[in-house]
């Protein structure tokens, strides 16, 4: 649940340290993606771009106190949060395709029923 509380996590000093990185992975990926083909799909590269966005958000909420300590005790926290963080890319179009798979023969069943 998103609260003031854990916006607070996300501190200015900590958005400007991972903002420099996170744009020029951006522009380096939009620039490789421009090169190698012909003429690709705007909108896919900028959601490319929007997503590792929110993906560092996501993990600056979610370990920003970590980050912030610099303490080396919390760095298996850090990896930890970085790997949930990334599952989330993995997981939910899992859940989505799973969830169509498994309601698509009620769909069907209902189409015939009637």
């Amino acid at each position: 649940v998103l609260s003031r509380q854990s916006l607070r996590l996300v501190s200015m000093p900590l958005l400007l340290l991972l903002a420099p990185g996170w744009i020029v992975g951006s522009c380096l990926c939009a620039f490789a993606t421009c090169m190698w083909l012909q003429d690709p799909d705007q909108r896919m590269l900028y959601a490319s771009i929007g997503l590792s966005m929110l993906l560092l958000i996501i993990l600056g909420m979610d370990a920003g106190t970590y980050l912030k300590d610099c303490k080396p005790d919390d760095f298996m926290k850090v990896i930890i949060s970085m790997n949930s963080t990334l599952m989330v890319v993995v997981s939910i179009p899992f859940f989505v395709l799973s969830f169509c798979f498994v309601h698509a023969n009620e769909a069907l069943t209902a189409e015939v029923e009637p």
